[in-house]
Formats: structure tokens, C-alpha cells, sequence
């Protein structure tokens, strides 16, 4: 199934901050176009990311997920697991990388198959050499491509990911940006 993500006139404020960190911010993204923010620091694109995922609830505006077979609009808030955010700081837990990624599957009760969605997912980040390494001993850069291959091994409908390339270097920037692109047009938001 496919969803797209929409944020309109999203207000928000920190709470202890005086002014707010949006001011009627904007977002619209959906399957077969990848969508990229870009801005200077301290300009709202995290916040904006965690609002659109639900993490958030606007002060004033909506974020919604559409679900485009039935065209219900469904408060982000309510769309966990079928959209996810991932933070500029790769999640490693204990284990190797092949348990890291599969944890994602396993927390979404896809407990058959999850070892093939964390192959799969590794796979298609290039990151299958290391599927027996402990992932305490992971570069930052292999730690965020194992973070984010454990979310795409969940299944979700979107993905929004917070500066998933800071830490990569360029063959893996570009192996990352070619997978994305593929899932976005196989039906993924990101």
C-alpha cells in the first residue's frame, strides 16, 4: 500500500523556547519522487521530519498520512509503523549486524521472515560483508547504513530519513541515493 505524507501550516514551539521552531511549514511527499529538505542549520527540517512522522504534534496546522488506495487521511500520530523517522544518529543495539537489522521486522511481528528482509536490506545497502560483524564495532558510516536497513527490513509505506548520508562516503552516499530512488519508485515515500 501506498502513502503520502502531508504537513500544511504546521506551527511549532519547543516547550521553555520563545519563539517557535516552525512557522507554517509545509511538507508533501509521496511515492515515485524522492523528496529532499535543505536549509541551514537550526532552520526546522528535523523538526519539520519529526512532526511529519508523528513523533510531534503541531501547535497549530495538520500532518497527516494519506493512505492512497482509500484516500483516508490518518494523523501522523496515529500512522506509526506504517511511517518512520530516522534520526541524524544511527541506533545500534547489541549483536551482530544481521540481529541489528532484523530487530526491525521482529518489533513489527514478522518474526518468519525476518532474517530475509535483513538480507534483502542489507543487500541493497551494500552493506551484506558485514552481516557477522558485532555492530558495536561498525565505522559511524557502516552504524547508519545498518540503522537505516533495519527500518527498511519493518516494511514501511514511509521513510523519513534525518541527514542519512553525513557520515557516508561517496560510493556509499551514491549506493544509498540509487536504493532509495528504487524503493521510492517501487511505491515507498521517503
Amino acid at each position: 500500500m501506498a502513502v503520502r505524507v502531508r504537513v500544511a501550516d504546521a506551527w511549532y514551539t519547543y516547550p521553555g523556547r520563545p519563539a517557535p521552531a516552525l512557522r507554517g511549514a509545509c511538507l508533501e511527499a509521496g511515492p515515485n519522487t524522492p523528496v529532499g529538505l535543505v536549509g541551514p542549520n537550526g532552520s526546522g527540517k528535523t523538526t519539520l521530519l519529526m512532526v511529519a512522522a508523528g513523533l510531534l504534534v503541531p501547535d497549530r496546522g495538520t500532518a497527516h498520512v494519506i493512505d492512497l488506495e482509500t484516500r483516508e487521511p490518518i494523523p501522523a500520530r496515529r500512522a506509526r509503523g506504517r511511517i518512520v523517522y530516522h534520526p541524524p544518529e544511527p541506533v545500534i543495539l547489541e549483536g551482530t549486524v544481521l540481529e541489528n537489522i532484523a530487530a526491525g521486522p521482529l518489533l513489527r511481528g514478522v518474526e518468519d521472515d525476518a532474517l530475509r528482509r535483513a538480507e534483502e536490506a542489507a543487500g541493497l545497502l551494500g552493506i551484506s560483508g558485514l552481516l557477522d560483524r558485532r555492530a558495536k564495532s561498525l565505522s559511524r558510516g557502516q552504524a547508519m547504513l545498518t540503522s537505516i536497513a533495519r527500518l527498511l527490513a519493518a516494511g514501511p509505506e514511509a521513510l523519513l530519513l534525518d541527514e542519512p548520508s553525513a557520515s557516508l562516503d561517496l560510493g556509499s552516499r551514491e549506493r544509498l541515493a540509487l536504493a532509495l530512488r528504487g524503493l521510492a519508485r517501487r511505491g515507498l515515500t521517503v
